[in-house]
């Protein structure tokens, strides 16, 4: 869509504008939701300083494209939070405290996650952005109590002070956003007769533009605010000049101490150690970071009967599982007290796959142990409309290939997920010789070895046995053994992200000491290149 700066200068808000994709809107809701869940990770305001999800989301391209040409290449993030209202539930009209005062250099984006509509939507008084006072304070010299702020009051107050003002009340459907001034009148009233609408608000503001903390006990006017500390903001594009808030860094892209996997071929431990006394154990076998992938991980375990894991619970990250040994069910859930949730019975060769925040979790079902094999990884969410749901594949292990051939495939699950640009699941078979010559690939590839050996790597491996070869690392493969060997193979295609940084290694108690160091160092080259300045000039 195309911006129409005359029109946000005039009325102070622009939209609704096409934002998010229908796997992207679903991601971010859940993972509001799951934070939602857990009130120890509610970081009130602060979303963008603490979960990468909401980070990169602040920071997109697309988001830019709609602040630059408004308040300039300078910008950063002060705000972001999640917001809901059930049904009937209303938000009074208000000005947000923080901006105020603000001069048009100060920005909020209000996104449509879920059961948003012409019912439910943000509403503005048009034109209000540029009366010069708050809403609240208006209200107040009229005596107007923040309950009976209404729509039509609202506009009531502010025709007093410029008759142009209009009331606009906006179709907007999930996915989609709003795009309006600091200073603006507006409010909200969830009149659906079913489902919680919610949003997400991001705000933003340029460096020349100090954020204060309001008192949260003073809803009305006079604001108060508090004098310390300074609002923490992240800085989005250009530079922090002024110094009037305090810059923090990013969340972190990977976790902590991520290391860079390197290719590797080696056997999976048989038998696996169990647990009795848990009645789940797993071994891992890597973890860490690749060119696609902010983390990869991959284990197996082996699960008592009667047991499980955990309950069913659910995760931004993606799984591949498959069973080795044994049976098991799987249960797919839709929340995590679902009373009748889906039930799948699991053998060996049996795999599934489970897309982001998709309620899960397994149990055994037989009465022998179950051993399960696992892939898990994460990524930064994809703009992907259609992706792939919870799919579940069977008979790996017996799946006829063609016997004439050194070397085949068969395709297993293809397709675009939340987190991937494409994962791709194959079997294959290597007879002895057969193969494939050394290359590179532009994404991550992980084997599972199911029987037979294979040579790869300078090395010889034999099933069971899990191979990596992270994206542009050199490798090729070929049959070893005297019979035919069976893999999977897992392909996770998406965007590079550069390798972790020596400073992204390090916990973060030492990152912010290196920060601080850098920031004095930086302070004293300033100070140093004035000095010097001003000794030319009076030489």
């Amino acid at each position: 869509m195309k911006l129409d700066h005359d029109h946000f200068r005039a009325m102070g808000w622009l939209g609704p504008v096409e934002l998010l994709s229908k796997s992207e809107t679903r991601i971010i809701s859940d993972c509001l939701l799951e934070r939602q869940r857990n009130p120890a990770t509610r970081p009130g305001k602060e979303l963008a300083m603490v979960d990468r999800v909401i980070f990169d989301l602040a920071v997109d391209v697309r988001i830019r494209s709609f602040l630059a040409p408004l308040i300039g290449d300078s910008l950063f993030i002060w705000g972001a939070m999640a917001v809901g209202r059930a049904p009937g539930e209303s938000h009074p009209w208000h000005t947000d405290i923080e901006t105020a005062d603000s001069l048009g250099n100060a920005i909020t984006i209000w996104i449509a996650l879920e059961n948003v509509s012409s019912q439910s939507s943000l509403n503005f008084i048009s034109g209000s952005h540029l009366i010069g006072k708050s809403l609240q304070q208006v209200a107040s010299e009229h005596s107007l109590p923040r309950e009976a702020r209404t729509a039509e009051a609202s506009l009531e107050l502010a025709k007093t002070l410029s008759p142009s003002c209009s009331l606009s009340q906006l179709d907007v459907s999930d996915g989609e956003a709003l795009i309006f001034d600091g200073r603006i009148w507006h409010g909200s009233l969830n009149s659906r007769p079913a489902g919680t609408r919610r949003a997400l608000v991001l705000q933003y503001a340029t460096p020349r533009f100090r954020i204060r903390v309001p008192d949260w006990s003073q809803l009305d006017w006079p604001f108060k605010f508090v004098p310390s500390p300074k609002s923490s903001v992240v800085m989005v594009a250009g530079k922090n000049s002024g110094g009037l808030n305090r810059v923090v860094p990013p969340p972190p892209e990977r976790p902590e101490a991520s290391r860079a996997l390197r290719s590797l071929a080696e056997p999976i431990p048989h038998p696996l150690p169990r647990s009795t006394t848990t009645g789940w154990r797993p071994s891992p076998f890597y973890r860490g970071s690749t060119p696609v992938l902010r983390h990869l991980s991959c284990h197996a375990s082996i699960l008592e009967p009667g047991c499980s894991p955990h309950p069913p619970h659910n995760h931004l990250d993606e799984e591949i599982l498959v069973i080795l040994e044994g049976e098991a069910d799987i249960v797919i859930a839709d929340s995590e007290d679902d009373s009748r949730p889906r039930v799948e019975q699991m053998r060996p060769g049996d795999m599934v796959y489970y897309p982001s925040y998709q309620f899960h979790t397994i149990r055994c079902s037989g009465e022998a142990p179950v051993t399960y094999f696992m892939y898990r990884w994460n990524a930064p969410v994809r703009p992907n409309d259609e992706v792939l749901g919870l799919t579940i594949c069977r008979g790996l292990k017996t799946r006829a290939l063609e016997t004439s051939k050194q070397f085949d495939t068969s395709l297993v699950l293809e397709g675009r997920t939340g987190l991937l640009d494409l994962l791709h699941v194959h079997l294959s078979e290597a007879k002895p010789s057969g193969g494939y010559a050394e290359h590179q690939d532009q994404h991550d590839v992980a084997l599972l070895l199911f029987e037979g050996t294979v040579k790869t790597l300078g090395r010889e491996v034999t099933a069971p046995a899990v191979v990596l070869y992270p994206a542009m690392s050199p490798h090729g493969l070929s049959g070893a053994g005297e019979t035919a060997a069976r893999y999977l193979v897992v392909e996770f295609h998406g965007a590079h992200s550069s390798p972790p940084s020596l400073l992204e290694s390090l916990p973060w108690r030492k990152r912010l000491i290196v920060d601080d160091l850098k920031a004095r160092v930086r302070w004293r080259l300033k100070w140093l290149r004035s000095r010097i300045r001003l000794y030319e000039k009076h030489r």
